[in-house]
């Protein structure tokens, strides 16, 4: 016989679906409290793993978001420090009496 999962597992599991960042950073936000061990230990197996199974496509979904920050990061840093090193140039170039345009 299959167990039915809880209106609440139900409804995080649907929050997880629409709203996964919700559910970054392992628990120490607004939904940390599924965490805690006194709701764990009433959930059936079931629910426990439904649950599993929601956060670890949630968990993935955070580790390609913090992927792609840290290669958005460097790419931004890079940009500028190339606008400075051109900033350098120019005041080089100003200051050795060539006209620069800005």
């Amino acid at each position: 016989m299959s167990e039915e999962l809880s209106i609440g597992v139900k409804t995080l599991i649907e929050r997880m679906e629409s709203h996964p960042e919700e559910f970054f950073d392992g628990g120490n936000g607004r939904w940390g409290f599924m965490y805690k061990e006194i709701f764990r230990d009433v959930m059936s197996e079931p629910e426990k793993a439904s649950l599993h199974v929601a956060l670890k496509k949630v968990r993935r979904m955070e580790f390609d978001a913090k992927v792609v920050k840290e290669l958005m990061r460097d790419e931004i840093e890079e940009e500028e420090l190339e606008e400075v090193k051109s900033q350098f140039e120019r005041a080089k170039m100003n200051i050795s009496g060539q006209k620069v345009r800005y």
